[in-house]
């Protein structure tokens, strides 16, 4: 988690800064030359895998997987968890870069490009909310998280530019903590068929970004980041919604494993 968040500055930056001084073409073109970059690097340098047990192709087993993880409630609500996690994250970061460039802050692109090093924080927050969730457990931590998120986005309606990227800041803590969180619980539960566990989860957690993150430009377009506002606010309500079934669901496996006799 705190890979992707170092990424996905660097990705922000860079495509800020290339757009200023040239174009979004360019600033695109550069960004998929990494990307194949990438893939090169990581067929030649990362070792081969041990104790591997490769099984069968089929996809009839496959689909049973899949289908047995969607039949646990749990994992539903991890997965809708990332879906609206996601979707608040990039909502934000897409259409605060457009508030900055507009009055009354009046900021160029590469200037306001260099808010996404609060990118940063998610390498932090990331690592601190495992000792928080071993603490108070995953609920627990995952109810801290949503409720930075919130408290970001709330604070985020005032207007000085200060306050605007501390909200922002607080945002981000919370996001790249609860997606640490609800990512290694899905984990957790789907022990069995784990791949298709995350990639489920990641399906939503991205499909969140796109569905999420495109619908927060119509509230842009025609209420400002007020309507921004709202919008991610109400994502977040339903989240802690869904967050108090699984509080409800960790507790139950908690008190169950420890009236088995030891």
């Amino acid at each position: 988690v705190g890979g992707t968040a170092t990424g996905g500055m660097a990705g922000r930056i860079l495509t800020a800064v290339v757009a200023d001084v040239a174009s979004w073409r360019t600033a695109l073109a550069l960004v998929g030359g990494l990307g194949l970059l990438a893939t090169v690097v990581v067929w030649l340098a990362l070792p081969p895998s041990r104790h591997f047990r490769p099984g069968p192709l089929l996809p009839r087993t496959r689909l049973a997987t899949y289908g047995r993880h969607l039949r646990d409630g749990v994992l539903r609500d991890l997965f809708l968890l990332g879906f609206l996690a996601m979707g608040c994250f990039v909502t934000v970061y897409n259409y605060v870069a457009f508030r900055l460039e507009a009055p009354p802050y009046l900021l160029g692109q590469s200037a306001t490009g260099f808010i996404f090093t609060l990118y940063l924080l998610g390498t932090v927050s990331s690592a601190w909310v495992d000792r928080l969730a071993r603490r108070v457990g995953r609920a627990g931590a995952l109810r801290v998280s949503l409720s930075c998120m919130l408290a970001g986005t709330l604070s985020s309606l005032a207007t000085p530019l200060v306050l605007v990227v501390l909200s922002v800041a607080v945002f981000t803590v919370g996001f790249f903590a609860a997606h640490s969180v609800v990512s290694s619980w899905v984990g957790a539960r789907g022990s069995h068929g784990r791949a298709q566990a995350s990639s489920l989860y990641l399906c939503a957690y991205y499909l969140g970004s796109s569905l999420a993150g495109a619908a927060g430009g119509v509230f842009w377009d025609l209420f400002g980041w007020s309507g921004v506002g709202g919008f991610v606010t109400a994502l977040l309500l339903a989240s802690l919604v869904l967050l108090r079934r699984l509080a409800r669901d960790e507790a139950s496996a908690v008190l169950a494993q420890s009236s088995v006799p030891g």
